[in-house]
């Protein structure tokens, strides 16, 4: 892993790119992988172009830096195809269907739908990156 990690740093400074790791651990530092999470405060900021007010809370992953904290699909859920990634899976993309509050499928006996309150993060003071 080691080995790895270091390759892909080397290959990513010599194509002007950072190499980031999500709850992989923080030994990856020392070989010059980013740690500190794929969605941390100053990335959905930039993302923004705001600065957020985000509640503290504990993480659900011990290594995970993330606001989130947690996914909220699953594996194989994603529709995008690339190859790379453990989100995609071309079966269970045939079967979401967009007007459907799941993912994948229609809510059955076993499911329980909450709403949930959401509140927007950004900061009222306008501040701008």
């Amino acid at each position: 892993m080691e080995e790895l990690a270091s390759f892909f740093v080397e290959e990513g400074r010599r194509h002007g790119l950072i190499v980031s790791s999500c709850a992989e651990g923080r030994w990856m530092n020392v070989l010059g992988v980013d740690t500190s999470g794929c969605l941390t405060k100053e990335v959905w900021e930039k993302c923004a172009g705001k600065k957020l007010n985000i509640p503290n809370k504990k993480n659900k992953r011990g290594e995970c830096d993330c606001i989130l904290g947690y996914d909220i699909g699953g594996y194989g859920g994603c529709g995008m195809k690339c190859v790379y990634c453990y989100g995609r899976n071309y079966e269970r993309h045939e079967i979401h269907n967009p007007i459907s509050p799941l993912l994948f499928g229609w809510p059955g006996k076993e499911d329980e739908i909450k709403e949930v309150k959401a509140e927007s993060w950004v900061n009222k003071d306008g501040w701008l990156l």
